[in-house]
């Protein structure tokens, strides 16, 4: 029985293009009045179905067809419901992202049109050999999307050109640290000794003494308290440090592995993305103060008629992997 929260439903939508998460809300109180300030979200339904067919068929191997009537609460309705929903805003952004990259000269030049473009014509074939029937499908469909596509990852990706969204190594630094928590004075001062005898077996000591039996820490500056993380960031591999005294409790740390270079490497990138992604969607927000949107709801009903008619076990032909694998950025 599958149970989803509305987090768990959004996290599985947007794995796919950003890490951008906008409300639906903002975008319905943007539907144009001004034709001058007018974003038409102008996909045809078949351009639309290329990526929601896609995106549905990785969901469906996933999670198996049966997410697709889980009820996700009174308010969403089923899974189903709340992904076509999610999917549209997703179009919306879609087009938004590339209206704001053509404003900013930040439209792909002659060298990457033709990396998309040769990726698109591989998918085309690959689809039109595909057993599902995309035969209302053309080349002009797949590759307008895969520039939109593509336009849109450019432009986000532009952002890191930022050089105030640099992640340093010390912001970014990973420790691996053992930790005793103790609330008694004399019993710290007692154990302190111990562990710094010799060949004192810090881990022993602290499961068998400590008040708080999560004695691994992997973390960062962020994962300590200010007074403890100024003692244990000078640290030197296998160093124990002094009691460090805080609301009555005392605390003992060994510095395991004071600079994970791997684990460093990883955090750097996830905060570097969070970073971006936090900067895009300032900018998108900002952008959609001056401008009106819409949807061509005709053409969204349509893609969902269409969506419906399609075997997705049989689809062969992916627009997700196939624009992946031609590793243009």
């Amino acid at each position: 029985m599958f149970k989803l929260s509305r987090k768990n439903i959004l996290v599985l939508l947007f794995v796919f293009i950003l890490s951008l998460l906008l409300s639906a809300c903002t975008i319905a109180e943007n539907i144009a009045k001004d034709e001058e300030y007018n974003i038409h979200v102008d996909y045809t339904a078949e351009q639309m179905l290329l990526i929601t067919a896609s995106k549905k068929k990785h969901i469906n191997d996933f999670y198996t067809k049966d997410i697709w009537e889980v009820r996700t609460g009174e308010e969403f309705g089923t899974y189903k419901d709340v992904f076509l929903e999610e999917m549209q805003v997703f179009f919306i952004q879609l087009k938004v992202l590339n209206a704001m990259a053509v404003e900013s000269a930040q439209t792909l030049n002659s060298k990457e049109t033709g990396d998309v473009k040769d990726a698109a014509l591989k998918f085309y074939k690959e689809l039109k050999s595909s057993s599902v029937n995309f035969q209302n499908i053309g080349y002009d469909d797949v590759e307008k999307m895969f520039i939109d596509y593509a336009t849109a990852l450019k432009f986000r990706n532009s952002i890191a050109d930022d050089k105030s969204l640099e992640v340093s190594e010390n912001d970014a630094r990973v420790m691996h640290l053992q930790r005793i928590i103790l609330d008694d004075e004399a019993k710290a001062n007692s154990i302190y000794a111990e562990v710094n005898a010799e060949g004192a077996d810090f881990a022993a000591i602290a499961k068998a003494n400590s008040i708080d039996k999560n004695i691994v820490l992997n973390v960062g500056h962020e994962g300590l308290d200010p007074v403890s993380d100024e003692v244990v960031s000078v640290l030197s591999d296998g160093q124990v440090s002094d009691i460090i005294n805080i609301d009555s409790k005392f605390y003992i740390y060994k510095c395991i592995e004071g600079y994970d270079k791997d684990a460093t490497a990883a955090k750097k990138t996830k905060l570097l993305n969070e970073r971006i992604d936090a900067k895009l969607k300032d900018s998108y927000n900002q952008y959609l103060m001056s401008k009106q949107v819409d949807i061509d709801d005709k053409a969204w009903n349509k893609m969902i008629d269409e969506l419906s008619e399609i075997n997705i076990d049989n689809m062969g032909a992916d627009f997700i992997n196939s624009f992946r694998e031609a590793n243009i950025w």
